[in-house]
């Protein structure tokens, strides 16, 4: 029985798994790949997480958790629109980062993932409606925001572009996307 190392290898996994899953697609990366990055054999890795599945799970989980801690970050900012703002910017970092959203890559793969890794993902998703939803209201009740803007259809719409814009990103290097999608959604919900 090897020793234990001190070393938070759990931890180190799950961000590798993290790292290469937004980089590459969460069906694009083995063990093999994970053991090299964290520096260990790949059949250590089936001790921490038996299932490749149980991996993917606790990243989607992880992933939303501190997703869902960067919202609550972004609470103490005063106006909605500075909310807004950051919440662009963490599509942006992923943008220059070249990653894709991790939960959304998960979707794009549906397939490949299972039952427990859905349910993360769609948490992760209907957390980021809830949250987008209740800050473009705020931002009509304290009128920065005009009173055409829907917080429901418009929550889904900036996600959606947001998410959208990160596959341009990939596809064409553009980091600019980001800015674009959202400045034009910003500009016709402030447009009086």
């Amino acid at each position: 029985m090897a020793k234990p190392s001190g070393r938070p290898i759990r931890d180190e996994l799950v961000e590798a798994a993290r790292a290469l899953a937004q980089a590459n697609g969460v069906a694009e990366f083995s063990y093999a790949d994970l053991a090299n990055d964290v520096g260990i054999r790949a059949a250590s890795i089936h001790h921490h997480f038996p299932k490749k599945e149980d991996l993917l799970t606790e990243v989607a989980r992880r992933y939303r958790e501190n997703f869902a801690t960067s919202l609550q970050d972004l609470e103490q900012r005063s106006s909605a629109l500075d909310r807004l703002a950051g919440y662009r910017d963490l599509f942006r970092v992923a943008a220059v980062e070249s990653n894709m959203c991790l939960c959304g890559s998960a979707a794009a793969e549906w397939s490949s993932i299972g039952a427990q890794t859905r349910s993360e993902v769609i948490r992760f998703f209907d957390e980021q409606f809830v949250w987008l939803s209740r800050t473009l209201a705020h931002g009509v009740t304290v009128g920065e925001l005009n009173e055409r803007v829907d917080p429901e259809a418009d929550a889904s719409l900036l996600l959606s572009a947001l998410e959208g814009a990160l596959l341009l990103t990939r596809a064409d290097g553009a980091t600019d996307a980001i800015d674009t999608v959202f400045n034009r959604i910003m500009a016709l919900a402030t447009k009086r």
